[in-house]
């Protein structure tokens, strides 16, 4: 859509998110739940792979997977700025690379009301935060993920970000 000149408002963003984990929470039984941008590509075997070589119960606890972001400076001005009350971000992933989310994550914010920060990828930092607590969640920061948007690097699993239509087309 946003190829299109569609750009949804950043509110009809958060919306989705929650609304697409509380789609997943109650009408699949996915064990873990990949959130990428129209503009990655997705190796889904290779990820599938990974994945099975990591299974052992790891989706019973709250897991987020990709490039994480710490001590990220909340921005005050500007495009992007947002009203969270303290300096600093806590973790979370950047979504312009992708990430995964365990069941368990899905289902918490799928069952919560919150509120609405200046992006979805800080919003589920904040929400994971302030709902279990920082220590409760396990932040794994993986080379899986990557945002360089050349697609034709066969070592992540997710590429996003920096992409032509041209090149989307190609990879």
């Amino acid at each position: 859509r946003a190829h299109q000149g569609l750009t949804p408002s950043r509110n009809t963003r958060l919306q989705k998110l929650k609304g697409a984990f509380r789609w997943a929470a109650e009408r699949t039984d996915a064990s873990w739940v990949l959130k990428v941008d129209d503009d990655c590509v997705v190796r889904v075997s290779k990820l599938e792979a990974q994945l099975r070589v990591g299974e052992s119960g790891l989706d019973a606890q709250p897991i987020v997977v990709g490039l994480i972001a710490r001590d990220f400076h909340v921005i005050r001005t500007g495009k992007w700025a947002d009203h969270y009350p303290h300096d600093y971000y806590p973790p979370f992933p950047l979504g312009s690379a992708g990430f995964l989310v365990s069941r368990t994550i899905v289902n918490h914010v799928a069952s919560l009301e919150l509120p609405l920060y200046q992006g979805e990828d800080v919003s589920l930092g904040i929400w994971l935060d302030e709902s279990l607590g920082k220590d409760n969640v396990i932040w794994i920061s993986s080379d899986l993920f990557a945002r360089h948007g050349n697609c034709w690097d066969e070592s992540p699993c997710v590429i996003g970000h920096n992409f032509s239509l041209a090149d989307m087309r190609l990879c």
